[in-house]
């Protein structure tokens, strides 16, 4: 899965994706705009930053194939940056 696949899947009513210029992707809460978890670009273990964060189990899913994707295989998102 790239970066660019999970932030088009990513449908959650109360958090949002995003990542940055190194590829690291983040998981937001909508309403306090507080970083709830992070996957470092060149990790496969997603890092819980708040232990309030609920996911569910279609987010959990989405979370682990994109933890599961090679880092060389995530990338697409180089071109949408340009």
């Amino acid at each position: 899965m790239t970066i660019n696949e999970f932030i088009y899947a990513f449908d959650e009513d109360s958090s949002y994706a995003e990542y940055d210029e190194q590829g690291n992707v983040y998981i937001y809460d909508s309403t306090y705009d507080l970083m709830m978890a992070r996957l470092e670009s060149e990790s496969s273990v997603w890092q819980v930053e708040d232990d309030t964060f609920t996911m569910s189990p279609s987010l959990l899913r989405l979370m682990a194939k994109l933890a599961a994707t090679p880092p060389d295989m995530r990338g697409d998102w180089r071109e949408t940056l340009r």
